[in-house]
């Protein structure tokens, strides 16, 4: 298994390089032929699924790679103002505001593994180059702790690696890569979308996991609240006792 671990850290290196904002690195990788290089040869060990779509990405690799930083300006932007988000917080019910224990949630897997946010990076736990990392260090560590003989040790990698897909990454991915294919037109984000999604679909089944998809258009929270209905014309209005006082809740618990 720790091969196959080997791969899968391999993997998701590429693909959080290739989501990430196009730096000198990505560029020379995919001039040089290593990220080609390092996908094929990572996929082809895995299955036939992720195999047909690393040969797919292959074939879609820029001829001038200095091109995708345009590409990804025009696709991804930043958070605030982009076609297609990076952030899980986009497709969550809810507001960023209203997430923040999902965010804390993520960060506490990071350090639980002594891991952290770069200094200097600008980007949010929910970051999706950032979650692929974390994955890739997950599959690294697991190899590791299996050629070790560490049980202990590859049980709670493993665990870790199955949670995090299943309340996080596994989510959001199948929502993310449709609007990828729906709304861009690079073909190397098209591609590099469709084997990020036949991996983690591979992960559900190794894992044995079922991550609850976002809804494509979840309902707003503030229509969630009891006596809050819209009119004929689709405008909210508030039904009496919509304002009443809410029996008293403990505080939550940040993880």
């Amino acid at each position: 298994m720790s091969e196959n671990d080997i791969h899968r850290a391999r993997l998701y290196s590429a693909l959080s390089m290739g989501f990430d904002r196009p730096d000198d690195e990505l560029l020379w990788a995919i001039d040089e032929g290593s990220f080609a290089e390092a996908v094929s040869a990572s996929a082809s060990a895995l299955n036939d699924d992720i195999e047909e779509a690393a040969s797919a990405l292959e074939e879609a690799l820029p001829t001038e790679p200095s091109e995708l930083r345009s590409a990804y300006a025009a696709a991804f932007g930043n958070e605030n103002e982009s076609t297609v988000s990076q952030y899980e917080t986009g497709y969550a019910p809810g507001t960023l505001v209203t997430n923040t224990n999902q965010l804390a949630d993520m960060a506490g897997f990071y350090r639980a593994f002594g891991l952290d946010i770069a200094a200097g990076r600008r980007d949010r736990a929910d970051y999706l180059s950032t979650q692929l990392e974390f994955i890739s260090h997950l599959a690294t560590q697991r190899a590791y702790l299996e050629e070790e003989g560490d049980e202990t040790g590859v049980e709670v990698v493993t665990d870790a690696r199955a949670s995090f897909i299943e309340d996080h990454l596994g989510r959001w991915v199948p929502r993310f890569v449709a609007e990828v294919r729906e709304e861009i037109d690079e073909p190397f984000y098209r591609t590099l979308s469709n084997l990020l999604s036949a991996l983690v679909e591979n992960e559900n089944e190794v894992l044995a996991i079922s991550p609850e998809e976002f809804e494509a258009e979840p309902t707003a929270p503030l229509e969630s609240l009891p006596g809050i209905e819209r009119d004929e014309e689709g405008r909210l209005a508030t039904s009496c006792g919509a304002m009443a006082s809410p029996e008293p809740q403990q505080p939550g618990v940040e993880r």
